[in-house]
C-alpha cells in the first residue's frame, strides 16, 4: 500500500474508532484480513454457535471456510446444496446464536452504521439476539457524513448486492444498473437501518480492516 494512503487510512480509522467508542462499541483495528482471522481464532471459543450474515466481505477473506476447517460450529447459510427452507432455518437459528458475524453497507466517520437488507435477518441479528456481534468493515466503506453513507448503501452497495443475487431476484436496478428507488415487490431493499449507538456497551465489536473489502 502506498505510504501516503496508509497514513490517511490510519488517521481516519483512529478518528472513527474514537467516535465509535463514545457510542458504546468496542473497536479493533487490523492491518489486514490475516490478522483479523487470527483475532477470531484467539477470541471465540469453538463450542460457541456462530451465525453469519450474507456478506461479500466474509467471502473475500475466506473467514467462514477457515473457521469451519478449524473446527468451529458455524451455521453456514452458504453451504452448497441447501434448499430455500434449509437456508431460512439457519438464518432463523442465527438470531439466537452465541456469536454473529457480518459486515455493513456503510459507516459515517462519526460512527453511524448503515445497512440495507432484503428480509431483515442480518439487521435483526445485529440489533438483538446474539450475545456477541462482530462487524467487519474495510476502509472503502467509511464515508464522511450520514448522507454520504446512506447514498453509498443505496446507490452503490444495493445494486451490486442485487447483481450478486440475480439468480434469485430481479429488482429494477438490475435492468438500469443503478438504484431507481423502486417500490417493486422484487426489491431487495426492504429494510434500512441506521445504528446510532450500541445499546449494551461492548456487545457489538467493530473490526476495522485496512483493506478494501466487499461493496
Amino acid at each position: 500500500m502506498n505510504s501516503n494512503i496508509k497514513w490517511k487510512i490510519d488517521n481516519d480509522f483512529n478518528l472513527l474508532k474514537e467516535n465509535l467508542v463514545t457510542r458504546n462499541y468496542k473497536v479493533e483495528i487490523f492491518e489486514n484480513s490475516d490478522e483479523l482471522i487470527e483475532y477470531f481464532k484467539n477470541n471465540i471459543k469453538k463450542e460457541k454457535v456462530i451465525g453469519v450474515g450474507g456478506s461479500t466481505t466474509l467471502s473475500e477473506i475466506g473467514l467462514i471456510e477457515n473457521m469451519i476447517d478449524s473446527g468451529y460450529n458455524v451455521l453456514n447459510r452458504n453451504k452448497a446444496g441447501l434448499s430455500r427452507e434449509e437456508k431460512h432455518k439457519l438464518q432463523r437459528a442465527a438470531l439466537t446464536s452465541d456469536v454473529f458475524i457480518c459486515s455493513v453497507n456503510a459507516i459515517s466517520i462519526d460512527g453511524q452504521i448503515i445497512n440495507i437488507d432484503h428480509t431483515g435477518n442480518r439487521v435483526s441479528a445485529i440489533l438483538y439476539g446474539p450475545r456477541e456481534v462482530y462487524l467487519i468493515i474495510g476502509y472503502n466503506k467509511v464515508c464522511w457524513s450520514l448522507d454520504e453513507a446512506m447514498n453509498r448503501a443505496r446507490l452503490f452497495a444495493a445494486p451490486l448486492n442485487a447483481k450478486r443475487s440475480e439468480e434469485k431476484y430481479s429488482p429494477p436496478c438490475l435492468k438500469h444498473g443503478q438504484c431507481v428507488r423502486c417500490n417493486s415487490n422484487k426489491s431487495i431493499c426492504s429494510v434500512t437501518s441506521i445504528m446510532e449507538t450500541c445499546s449494551e456497551k461492548g456487545r457489538i465489536k467493530v473490526l476495522l480492516v485496512k483493506e478494501s473489502l466487499g461493496f
